[in-house]
């Protein structure tokens, strides 16, 4: 088990390297020799204009990956509007989430299957399960956050007393 959690561990470094650097000095240099100008690369240090966190726009191009169906893409957006997230790659992202989370979700469910059970066909059922899990899984809690909104919409709550009634809920409850 060990041997597995070190191979996957350096497979997990050479990739966020290996992004990293095509990402900062690779492509850039490409692009600028193409043009015909000095390939002067600027390290993320060296840049003044942050458009966003890196890994928000990480999930973002996973995201951009994923086929999406109009219809499909126009549903769930409607759907993150709804739960109030209006930004224009907000679909992009939320497949991004879709995919990382039922591959996180599937790679615990091969490393935990044999603790979970001795059963030959049920270790090979439970990574797919988990998969399917965790790609289904975003949609659920969108739903939840959705119903969440429309109800502080509809009771004309803001977001601070959402958080401040459910603080005194929090403290009745230990009660």
């Amino acid at each position: 088990m060990a041997i597995f959690i070190s191979i996957g561990a350096f497979i997990v470094l050479a990739a966020v390297i290996s992004f990293f650097g095509y990402r900062y000095y690779t492509r850039p240099g490409r692009l600028y020799e193409q043009l015909g100008g000095h390939a002067a690369v600027l390290t993320p240090l060296d840049s003044t204009e942050v458009k966003g966190d890196v890994v928000v726009r990480v999930i973002e191009q996973l995201g951009e990956v994923v086929p999406v169906s109009p219809d499909e893409a126009s549903v769930v957006g409607r759907d993150l509007v709804a739960a109030g997230f209006r930004s224009p790659n907000a679909v992009s992202v939320y497949m991004g989430l879709r995919i990382l989370f039922a591959a996180v979700v599937m790679i615990c469910g091969v490393m935990f299957r044999s603790n979970i059970t001795a059963n030959p066909v049920l270790q090979i059922v439970i990574p797919v399960a988990a998969g399917f899990a965790g790609w289904f899984g975003p949609s659920f809690f969108l739903d939840l956050m959705v119903e969440a909104r429309q109800e502080r919409l509809r009771y004309g709550r803001s977001e601070e007393h959402t958080s401040e009634l459910q603080s005194h809920l929090n403290l009745v409850c230990r009660l």
